[in-house]
């Protein structure tokens, strides 16, 4: 037996209620997804919309730019995302000694109603009610081996998703000051199974690791917008999100084959990372703007207490060989720039935009390469910092507009369909 799977079962039905972060289960290499901002618009220009902010995305991207909207409006969006999730599919040596890994690409997709909102202008104020879509992740992906001194052969899959209901208000202080505040209610969900296969050694022997649970949870967003001159805008942004919490279990079918016994069940956490950000958006002149966006995003509450899937939370952590301090995000910082150009001269106006910009890694892997041990295996795979380049076009009609978007990276792309209605 492996040193996880002896440890595992010699510390059978222990559990306690405290909580931890995401653990080291297989799936959890897999995870991708970033923080762009909602509608088709945005997304074309490189998500710089924070300094902009002016149509009905601005009540989950920057609420103090509601202001800037006179009708009541009505918008959805439509989003189709298509994923290639690297992860570790093959090995070879001794994983305490020497090996050679091997790495492919799994591919997925999801499609949905991205965004949902309603926008009443009032006298002194502009209110803005929500539905935003923030990740919807999935991927599948098997390691397979013949050789019996690397890890056991295992199958993985694991299902992301947050959907939050939100109202913003935007309010104007003085002629150039704006701000707005928002509140929102998270539904998340993780489902993430990891059957390992010990057949080569144990014939009819399965274990498995599941990151399962269903949670809700209340955030808040406080915005800024100033105008510095009549062609330049700046804003500002902070986004707090709640932690949700799921359960680990880790379960065998030692004592009957086929029938699957939990020997672990343990509270973990989900911290979706909080963002801060400032943008600048600056009209040229009557059409082309130019925006630029910097975020801060906090990955590292991702990994705030990462822990064992095999062991429960009162065992010191480090008994399996891994060093989980060497398995932190760190926190990311995205530059975002794009521009709109719009053709006025048409008996429909059409706005041609494109954007760049830039996502820092926020897989989680080793940062010692020098280690050795089973994690550092699994959580080898590697994005990288990814470019994106982004591009889309709308049209304007007096009382409804349509826009389109796309977003591609060596591993996300992003496609959007969305359409405003004024009235």
């Amino acid at each position: 037996m492996t040193i996880r799977l002896r440890v595992a079962i010699a510390l059978a039905l222990m559990s306690s209620n405290s909580a931890f972060a995401l653990t080291d289960e297989e799936g959890t290499s897999g995870i991708q997804f970033n923080f762009s901002n909602p509608g088709a618009r945005s997304l074309s220009m490189g998500g710089a919309f924070l300094a902009l902010a002016d149509d009905a995305t601005a009540a989950y991207a920057n609420p103090a730019g509601l202001t800037q909207l006179s009708r009541r409006e009505l918008s959805v969006e439509g989003r189709h995302y298509r994923y290639s999730t690297p992860h570790l599919s093959d090995a070879h040596g001794d994983f305490m000694a020497d090996y050679q890994l091997e790495h492919d690409t799994a591919e997925s997709s999801a499609s949905g109603v991205s965004f949902l909102s309603a926008v009443f202008p009032f006298e002194f104020a502009t209110l803005a009610l929500y539905r935003h879509e923030q990740m919807d992740f999935n991927t599948r992906f098997d390691f397979f081996t013949d050789d019996s001194n690397v890890a056991r052969p295992f199958s993985s899959r694991i299902d992301l998703s947050d959907v939050s209901y939100g109202a913003s208000v935007g309010f104007a202080i003085g002629e150039r000051l704006r701000l707005g505040a928002g509140i929102a209610w998270h539904e998340f969900e993780i489902d993430s199974v990891t059957t390992r296969d010990f057949g080569q050694t144990n014939p009819g022997l399965l274990n498995r690791q599941t990151q399962k649970g269903k949670d809700h949870g209340v955030g808040y967003t406080l915005g800024l917008r100033y105008l510095l001159s009549d062609q330049l805008a700046l804003g500002a942004v902070y986004r707090r999100s709640p932690r949700l919490r799921y359960e680990a279990t880790f379960s065998n079918n030692l004592d009957d084959l086929g029938e699957q016994v939990v020997q672990m069940r343990k509270q973990s956490d989900f911290d979706i990372p909080d963002v801060l950000g400032v943008g600048l958006s600056y009209r040229v002149n009557e059409a082309l703007t130019l925006n630029l966006d910097v975020n801060r995003i906090l990955y590292s509450q991702l990994t705030r207490n990462l822990s064992s899937a095999f062991l429960p939370e009162d065992v010191d952590q480090s008994s399996l060989g891994d060093d989980f301090s060497r398995m932190k995000l760190r926190d990311g910082t995205e530059i975002r720039f794009g521009g709109e150009y719009v053709f006025f001269n048409l008996p429909v106006p059409v706005s041609l935009r494109a954007g760049v910009w830039r996502d820092p890694e926020h897989t989680i892997h080793y940062r010692d390469d020098g280690s050795r041990g089973p994690n550092v295996m699994i959580f080898s795979a590697r994005t990288g910092d990814q470019t994106h380049y982004t591009f889309g076009m709308g049209m304007a009609f007096e009382q409804f507009s349509v826009d389109f978007g796309a977003d591609f990276s060596r591993y996300y792309d992003t496609f959007s369909l969305a359409a405003v209605a004024r009235f």
